[in-house]
C-alpha cells in the first residue's frame, strides 16, 4: 500500500484519532509526497490549518492518520469530489477543513464584511497625517540613504579608476 500512494492522485484525509476530526485533500501530485508535505509542516509548527496543527502539537504525531478516501483517475473530478467530502465530515462536525474546497481558494467575504474591513482601513490607513517628529525621522532616514547612495556612487567610481 505504501509505495501504492506514490503513485496515485486523488481525495485523502488526515485524522485525528483521538477526537475523530478529518483534514480532507486532494492531490494532483500524488499521496505520498502530499502526505510528506503536511506531515513536515506539521512536524516543524508551520502548517496553514491552525485547529490540526493545535491538535497535532496536543495528541502528538501518533494520533494522527493518513488515509486515501478514494483514487481518481480524470483530475477533472478532484474539485468535485474534494467539496463532497468536506460537506459530509463538516456535517458530521468532523472537519478541519476551514474552507470548502475545491479551488484552493479561501471562503467569500461577505459585503457586510468587506465594508466592516474598509472602514477599519479608512481609519487605519489612510487619513492621517504623519507628526512632526515622524515626519522628521523620515526626512532624516531619507537624507542618509542619500548619502549613503552618493557614497557608494563615489566608492565605484574609484574602483573603476583603480581597475
Amino acid at each position: 500500500m505504501v509505495k501504492e500512494i506514490y503513485r496515485t492522485i486523488g481525495i485523502y484525509r488526515i485524522t485525528n484519532l483521538v477526537t475523530g476530526k478529518s483534514y480532507i485533500g486532494q492531490t494532483r501530485m500524488d499521496f505520498g509526497d502530499r502526505r510528506d508535505s503536511h506531515f513536515s509542516l506539521l512536524n516543524t509548527g508551520k502548517h496553514y490549518n491552525k485547529n490540526m496543527q493545535a491538535d497535532w502539537d496536543i495528541y502528538g504525531a501518533e494520533n494522527f492518520e493518513f488515509a486515501v478516501i478514494e483514487f481518481v483517475d480524470n483530475p477533472s473530478l478532484l474539485n468535485d469530489l474534494e467539496i463532497q467530502y468536506i460537506d459530509i465530515y463538516t456535517a458530521k462536525g468532523l472537519c478541519y477543513n476551514q474552507n470548502p474546497g475545491g479551488t484552493g481558494k479561501g471562503k467569500h467575504l461577505t459585503e457586510e464584511a468587506k465594508r466592516k474591513i474598509g472602514d477599519k482601513n479608512k481609519v487605519n490607513m489612510t487619513g492621517r497625517k504623519p507628526s512632526e517628529e515622524t515626519r522628521c525621522k523620515m526626512s532624516d532616514s531619507q537624507k542618509s540613504e542619500c548619502l549613503l547612495m552618493k557614497k557608494s556612487s563615489r566608492l565605484q567610481k574609484e574602483c573603476e579608476q583603480l581597475i
